[in-house]
């Protein structure tokens, strides 16, 4: 494999990794230029500092994907589900897209533990190992808004419309590649990917989908009828409309609450691209 394929360092001499870790238990302060301190709640930080210095990496740490990512990282560390997702949407139609290492448990994903980090790090830096790219799909979707606005949304896991009050009951239809699907009375509607469908759509009793199968679960949301379907569509031009306009509903990108959207207007969804994602084995320690 070359270069850039197996998650190694292209040939520059500082390679970067980037960690994204919304929670801010990385954090790294610089006292001058030569001078550099970590400090953790929970990764074991002298073996990060000793797996950065054996491959002469520099390391880039903050809360946000984007200023990460902003620094051509070789690698990103994701720490938990929502850097994940959110290294995922920001990334995934970047030039020279780097792969994710997902850090703490994530359903339907083989990840790595906080403390396995250091020696996960260093086999994916030396190209050694047996990480393998899990490449997943990112959903996008154009809705129109309450306000009038449109807006251009992605998600790694799921997209949903959700109404703004518990027990509140809208009508959703679904069209599939210019065809009707159906339509449904609930609290909401989830579209899920593959890798989605192992977290809360499992929740809403999706069949959890084989991520080599090309397709996304729609699934209701509490739904007023007992005899509900759920769908599994392609994943490419699926269209939700809401058609009651008794509650507003909101739209949910991941775990990310975007705005209201408007009544009657079709939100139309399609996967955007694939991102890497390192899927290491389990390291002993």
């Amino acid at each position: 494999m070359s270069d850039g394929d197996d998650g190694t360092q292209p040939d520059h001499d500082e390679p970067v990794v980037g960690v994204v870790d919304p929670t801010d238990a990385v954090s790294i302060s610089s006292a001058d230029d030569d001078t550099r301190e970590l400090v953790d709640d929970g990764l074991d930080v002298s073996a990060l500092e000793s797996t950065l210095s054996t491959h002469d990496a520099t390391l880039v740490v903050d809360t946000e994907a984007t200023s990460v990512l902003d620094a051509d990282p070789v690698v990103v560390v994701a720490v938990g589900e929502t850097a994940l997702a959110e290294s995922a949407r920001e990334s995934v139609t970047s030039d020279g897209q780097p792969p994710i290492l997902p850090v703490g448990s994530i359903p339907g994903l083989s990840t790595v533990a906080a403390e396995s980090l250091p020696d996960a790090l260093a086999a994916v830096l030396a190209g050694e190992g047996e990480a393998t790219h899990c490449e997943r799909p990112v959903l996008e979707c154009t809705a129109t808004l309450a306000d009038g606005s449109e807006t251009t949304v992605r998600a790694l896991f799921d997209l949903t419309l959700a109404a703004a009050e518990p027990a509140a009951i809208s009508e959703f239809s679904v069209r599939s590649r210019g065809e009707s699907v159906g339509s449904v009375r609930a609290d909401g509607i989830v579209v899920a990917t593959a890798l989605g469908t192992h977290g809360y759509a499992s929740a809403l009793e999706s069949p959890r989908l084989s991520p080599v199968v090309d397709a996304v679960s729609v699934v209701p949301i509490s739904p007023f009828s007992t005899s509900s379907r759920q769908w599994v569509l392609p994943p490419d031009e699926v269209v939700l409309t809401v058609d009651r306009d008794e509650q507003p509903v909101a739209l949910i990108a991941d775990d990310q609450s975007v705005s209201h959207v408007a009544i009657g207007a079709p939100i139309m969804m399609s996967v955007v691209g694939l991102v890497s994602i390192l899927c290491v084995p389990e390291i002993p320690l």
